[in-house]
Parts: C-alpha cells; structure tokens; sequence
C-alpha cells in the first residue's frame, strides 16, 4: 500500500504544479476569468483526488464484495463533486467556464502522464536487466 501512496502524493504534488503554471499563465495573459477558472477547477481535481485515494486505500483493506460497493458510492459522491463545481462554475460570472474544465480534469492529464513514465521506466529497466 505504500506504493499506492507515494503514487498518490507524486500525482497531487504533479497536479498542483501543473494547475499553478495554468493559473500563472492565465494572469501572465491577463485573462483573470481565466485564471479564476483554473485555479477553482485544479482545487477541484484536487479534491477529486483525494477522494479517490482515499477511497482506493480504504477498500484495499475491505472484502472483495464490501470494496466494490464502497468504490461504487465513491464513484457517485466524485460525480456528484464534478457536477457540483461545473454547475458552480455555470453560475459564477466571473469564472471562465472552460477554464474550470480543464482545471477539473487536469489531475486526468497528469495521471496518464505519470502512467507513461511508470511503464517506461519499467520497460528500460527492464531490458538493462
């Protein structure tokens, strides 16, 4: 479970990287909606992220049956968050809509991307061997 924790924590701390050079960029631009628009999106996914971890530490320890249902009303309460802060971001005029969804689903882009160098890694390591 240790693995799965340190993966946990790269990809937030990846995540936060990546929403601050959004954000920085966005203000650097001088797009405030925008900028608002990610940072309100990459608190977002961050949370989304922790749910999600907590949520797949948390069943490790479950039955097989217990953890399915348990994954699967995690899986309800993150939608539920996703559509909560989109309709948040719907509302509040002065959050640049698409900026909220990409800011929501950047921990996605960062997760493949974390994915990516994993298998590399495995597979140079793997052919040195």
């Amino acid at each position: 479970m240790n693995e799965l924790t340190v993966e946990i924590k790269r990809i937030l701390i990846y995540t936060i990287a990546w929403g601050l050079f959004l954000i920085a960029g966005a203000f650097w631009r001088g797009d405030m909606a925008a900028g608002y628009g990610f940072a309100f999106g990459t608190v977002g996914s961050i949370l989304y992220l922790l749910l999600m971890g907590y949520r797949v530490h948390r069943s490790s320890t479950l039955s097989p049956k217990e953890a399915g249902m348990y994954m699967r009303l995690g899986w309800l309460i993150r939608l539920s968050l996703i559509v909560c802060i989109l309709l948040i971001a719907i509302r509040l005029p002065f959050l640049n809509f698409w900026a909220v969804v990409v800011g929501l689903f950047s921990h996605h882009v960062v997760t493949v991307y974390s994915a990516i160098t994993f298998v590399i890694k495995t597979f140079l390591n793997k052919n040195r061997n």
